[in-house]
């Protein structure tokens, strides 16, 4: 039963490395909606972190690139915070996925101010919702709470570098629209849809080979003359052993399983290689 599963998790790993969309790329002029947590205070005042995290926003809202939650998701974000500290959670990975995945952003900004000495230092990350890691960190250190305007401005740039270069790369390389036909043979086919298609109907034929190859039909054919001589009084009660049962049960498990995910992929590598052709039959401005 493990090998079929193994082969979906790795068909589904291919597909997802096929189809994830690198960058930042988004619609034209659509901005990448950012998700700014409430700093957290280490041995220093809310007052100074409220006053922290305002200037950090402030400087945030400054890049055109980004949309910065509004005052309304605060307040839902305020509740799944308040969740996600009940729930034992503390910035990992899952936590901000799930929170990101909640407000329909794709950055998630958190951090803390502290003291350490006579430094206050404030500690930023910039989090991918969608690849599920920090891309970006920060760290401001200053004796004044005067001089964070400035050393956070001047930091601002660099912590959203990665957002910022991603973006113009993406720009750069997005390509000419490809051209629609509407007839056969144009060269409008998404071979990626149709590489992917291949790919899922080979492993599902694969699958249905696996499962035609296990053991059950023999396995079952000795358990019936088992119990049938048994029955009889004519075959020991050793000649049927639990171990023989067992493995029938698996067999027929995974028969069952192999054909179950056999034919699902293969029906869905057929309907991904017809849409994949089925793109080159696309009106013009579809």
């Amino acid at each position: 039963m493990k090998t079929p599963l193994c082969w979906l998790s790795l068909f589904f790993g291919c597909v997802l490395g096929l189809w994830s969309q690198p960058g930042w790329s988004t619609e034209d002029g659509e901005k990448i909606r950012t998700v700014m947590l409430e700093l957290k205070g280490n041995k220093v005042d809310q007052e100074t972190v409220n006053i922290v995290t305002s200037l950090v926003t402030a400087e945030l809202s400054k890049f055109e690139q980004l949309e910065l939650i509004t005052s309304k998701d605060m307040q839902n974000m305020a509740k799944l915070e308040a969740e996600k500290q009940t729930m034992g959670c503390n910035d990992d990975s899952s936590c901000l996925v799930e929170l990101a995945g909640a407000l329909g952003a794709r950055l998630v900004i958190f951090g803390d101010v502290g003291m350490l000495g006579p430094n206050i230092l404030m500690g930023l990350s910039l989090f991918d919702s969608q690849q599920a890691k920090a891309v970006s960190r920060v760290n401001v250190r200053t004796q004044d709470l005067g001089e964070f305007p400035d050393k956070i401005e001047a930091s601002m740039e660099d912590f959203i570098a990665p957002v910022l270069a991603a973006s113009t790369n993406d720009s750069a390389a997005k390509p000419a629209p490809k051209p629609t036909v509407t007839a056969a043979g144009s060269g409008g086919v998404d071979w990626l849809k149709v590489g992917g298609g291949l790919v899922t109907f080979a492993v599902g034929a694969g699958a249905m080979a696996w499962a035609g190859s296990q053991p059950y039909p023999a396995l079952r054919a000795e358990y019936t003359a088992y119990q049938e001589a048994v029955s009889a009084g004519r075959a020991p009660d050793d000649s049927f052993t639990s171990q023989d049962y067992e493995a029938m049960n698996t067999a027929y498990t995974n028969a069952q399983t192999g054909q179950f995910l056999g034919g699902f992929l293969l029906a869905g590598g057929t309907g991904l290689i017809a849409w994949g052709v089925m793109d080159a039959f696309k009106p013009e401005g579809e």
